[in-house]
């Protein structure tokens, strides 16, 4: 039992970080899609919740309200999603469809 509490010592001497938890759990709090694509959205809010130990409805809640407004509105004609990633399959799916119709009525309105 000795050798093993030294062993937990020395561990965590080398791998814990201190304060990325709550740093993770403070920019998850404040994350916004912004001016990223959803999938750059994903990468880094994955990168963040990897790094806490919240449960997974408290990622929904907190990817669901970061996202950009137009996709906000488009997930309101969705099932609401059981899972952190079915919103995120969806919000992809809807940024697509989003961009697909841009570019449709910008080729609709070339001469």
């Amino acid at each position: 039992l000795a050798n093993y509490s030294a062993f937990l010592t020395v561990f965590k001497q080398m791998f814990e970080r201190p304060g990325v938890e709550a740093a993770a759990e403070e920019a998850l709090c404040d994350i916004q899609q912004g001016n990223q694509d959803v999938l750059q959205y994903i990468t880094r809010f994955k990168q963040l919740a990897a790094e806490t130990s919240w449960v997974e409805r408290t990622f929904v809640t907190l990817f669901r309200r970061g996202l950009r407004e137009e996709i906000k509105d488009e997930l309101v004609h969705s099932s609401p999603a059981c899972s952190l990633k079915e919103l995120m399959d969806q919000s992809m799916n809807i940024e697509y469809r989003l961009r697909e119709r841009k570019m449709e009525r910008r080729r609709t309105r070339a001469p």
